[in-house]
């Protein structure tokens, strides 16, 4: 049985009673299903896979575009040096 009281101390969270006894329902469900796929018994020598499906990297050419230049893109800054975008410092 999970400790709510002591779950919403550990993550800071202001939960309602109502939230808290469904919150603990479905973290109970979670961890029950975890232990059922942790009781099956796997061969050791199972192949390792994150997924069923076969994957194959999509490769193209290397293409060099042309770029909008740095000016331009400034232009519609509020607010810039010349070289990068200025914003308020949010931090001192």
């Amino acid at each position: 049985m999970i400790n709510m009281k002591t779950l919403q101390d550990l993550t800071m969270l202001a939960l309602s009673p109502e939230e808290s006894t469904q919150l603990q329902g479905e973290l109970e469900q979670k961890i029950a299903g975890m232990a059922e796929f942790a009781a099956l018994d796997f061969p050791a020598d199972a192949p390792l896979c994150v997924t069923p499906l076969t994957h194959t990297n999509m490769m193209r050419d290397d293409v060099v575009h042309t770029h909008t230049p740095r000016e331009v893109l400034l232009q519609n800054a509020p607010a810039h040096n010349g070289e990068y975008y200025a914003a308020p410092a949010i931090q001192e």
